[in-house]
């Protein structure tokens, strides 16, 4: 299985010439069990964010939800 982060990244790369943007932008919960939530931005400012066990796993989920966005945009254009 494709990582989405780097799927992401290849189509934005591909798409816009340039990077998303990573950022942690929260932690809750105790140091052993954290919830840490993060937002990857893309060149257009379109963003998404989520939480997760580690920044890992919130980045994971953030980027599988803009990979959707970002391929319904695409096929929309077709």
């Amino acid at each position: 299985m494709e990582n989405p982060i780097i799927r992401l990244g290849e189509l934005t790369q591909r798409y816009y010439g340039k990077n998303i943007e990573t950022e942690v932008i929260g932690q809750t919960g105790p140091d052993h069990c954290p919830e840490i939530k993060v937002r990857i931005t893309m060149p257009n400012g379109e963003y998404e964010e989520a939480t997760g066990s580690n920044k890992k796993v919130a980045k994971q989920k953030a980027a599988e939800r803009l990979l959707k966005r970002f391929q319904d945009i695409l096929f929309d254009r077709e």
